[in-house]
C-alpha cells in the first residue's frame, strides 16, 4: 500500500512539473507596455522516471493576463494574452525543450483603473489537450501561475 501510494504520488509530482517557466522571473519588476519575454521548458518523456508518453503532453498552451483585487480574492479578471503557445517535446526524448514568446503589457490607462498597489498580477498558463484525449487516465498538467511585479508609472495619463 505504501509503495502504491509513493508511485502515485511520484508521478503526481513529476507531471506537476512537465512544464516550467524561467521567464518572466519572479521579482523583476514590469512596466506598463514593457513587451515580456515568455520562456519555458517542457521536459522530454525520458528525463524522467517513469518516461512519460505523448498523452501527458498538452498540444497547447493558452496564456491569460489575470489580476485579481487584494482586498477581494474573488474578484478576478482575466484577458487571453496569447494561444497557441508550444508544448511540445524535444524530437529526442532524452532532451528538454525551450520555447520562447513575447506579449506586450497593457498601457497606463488598465493600471490607472487597476493600480498595481490594489491588485496582484499573473500569468496563467493553461494547458490545452485534444478533445481525442479524453479517453485516456494519463495526468494532465495543471495549470501555471506566474506571479508578476507591476509598476506603473500614471503621470502621463491620459496621455501615455
Amino acid at each position: 500500500m505504501r509503495l502504491l501510494l509513493c508511485v502515485l504520488f511520484c508521478i503526481v509530482v513529476v507531471h506537476a512539473q512537465l512544464i516550467q517557466f524561467q521567464q518572466p522571473s519572479a521579482g523583476k519588476p514590469l512596466a506598463n507596455g514593457d513587451t515580456v519575454l515568455l520562456s519555458w521548458t517542457v521536459v522530454g518523456q525520458h528525463a524522467v522516471n517513469p518516461p512519460l508518453t505523448d498523452h501527458n503532453y498538452p498540444s497547447s498552451l493558452t496564456l491569460f493576463y489575470s489580476w485579481t483585487k487584494n482586498s477581494d480574492p474573488s474578484s478576478t479578471i482575466q484577458i487571453q494574452a496569447s494561444s497557441g503557445l508550444s508544448a511540445r517535446p524535444s524530437a529526442n526524448p532524452a532532451n528538454n525543450m525551450t520555447h520562447t514568446s513575447t506579449w506586450k503589457l497593457p498601457n497606463c490607462r488598465l493600471f490607472y483603473r487597476y493600480p498595481p498597489d490594489q491588485y496582484t498580477f499573473s500569468f496563467i498558463a493553461q494547458p490545452v489537450y485534444p478533445s481525442t484525449r479524453s479517453n485516456t487516465t494519463s495526468p494532465s498538467v495543471e495549470p501555471i501561475q506566474i506571479k508578476l511585479f507591476m509598476q506603473n508609472n500614471i503621470a502621463a495619463f491620459p496621455k501615455c
